[in-house]
């Protein structure tokens, strides 16, 4: 019965350590924003084109 609560606290103080390090792989910075030409504001539809840029891989972030 030791063994068995010894090896269910070893699991689960493994399955803690990686999950938690998956928070520690996020990115730091912040992704880039280009604002491609003049926005256009006449009522009643205003719009902007934008481009998004991940500064980690130099990719676009397309789907936003």
């Amino acid at each position: 019965m030791r063994e068995l609560k010894l090896s269910a606290l070893a699991f689960g103080l493994l399955l803690f350590l990686v999950v938690a390090g998956w928070g520690y792989a996020q990115g730091t910075s912040l992704p880039l924003i280009d604002i491609l030409g003049q926005p256009e504001n006449a009522p009643p539809e205003a719009y902007l084109y934008v481009s998004v840029v991940d500064p980690e891989t130099g990719r676009f972030i397309e789907g936003l």
